[in-house]
């Protein structure tokens, strides 16, 4: 509540200069996963940040926005969010004579940092592009059973580097002026496995989000 209000006081004493500054928070959702050069996965003795093509809807991020208008079409876009990234894998198996049914979750928490060169045609009024990066700092990694065998959580937090990067390019419209929603694709360009990990591993990030600007 308090950084709320000080982005809103901040917001009412910029109007002077035209509102060349713009604060507001956000919300999203997302479809996230990993993708990389194999899959690395072996259950149940091995270390696992699976691997795979498919995109899962368990992600999520939230934060605060600044748009700072550059030209009557052009602004520079900021955001300073919490993200949640990761993959999912199923697993069916046999071990020692046993069947076996479980879902590895691998969630990643980042501070995310997007920065974005937003641009708003007049002639399409609320529509707006932008394109640019994303930097993340990991802040943890899980790794999360569930099933019928060994459910439980992992720390995997030195088994991935722990910053990241990304290109991003996105869509959104603005309504009742003070609230919008955008779609944006993330993929991360940073191979964020460890050093001594023959694989590569990356970051992949389709969101749906909610901002309403104070």
């Amino acid at each position: 509540m308090l950084l709320l209000i000080s982005l809103h006081s901040i917001s009412q004493a910029d109007q002077h200069s035209k509102r060349n500054i713009q604060f507001g928070i956000k919300a999203a959702i997302a479809f996230v996963g990993l993708t990389g050069s194999k899959n690395y996965t072996s259950y149940p003795s091995g270390n696992i940040y699976s691997l795979g093509d498919q995109f899962h809807w368990d992600g999520f991020g939230a934060g605060i926005v600044a748009d700072i208008r550059l030209t009557e079409k052009f602004s520079f876009l900021s955001e300073l969010d919490y993200s949640l990234k990761g993959n999912k894998y199923y697993i069916d198996g046999v071990l020692n004579g046993k069947s076996y049914s479980i879902s590895l979750d691998v969630n990643l928490n980042y501070l995310s940092i997007p920065l974005f060169l937003k641009y708003q045609p007049r002639k399409i009024s609320g529509f707006y592009i932008y394109a640019g990066q994303e930097f993340g700092l990991l802040l943890s990694a899980k790794q999360v059973v569930a099933g019928n065998m060994d459910a439980g959580k992992t720390d995997l937090y030195q088994k991935f580097r722990h910053t990241d990067f990304g290109l991003g390019i996105g869509v959104g419209y603005y309504f009742f002026r003070s609230f919008s929603v955008d779609i944006r694709y993330i993929h991360g360009i940073k191979n964020i496995a460890p050093t001594n990990e023959n694989t590569y591993v990356h970051n992949r990030s389709l969101q749906a989000g909610l901002a309403y600007r104070l």
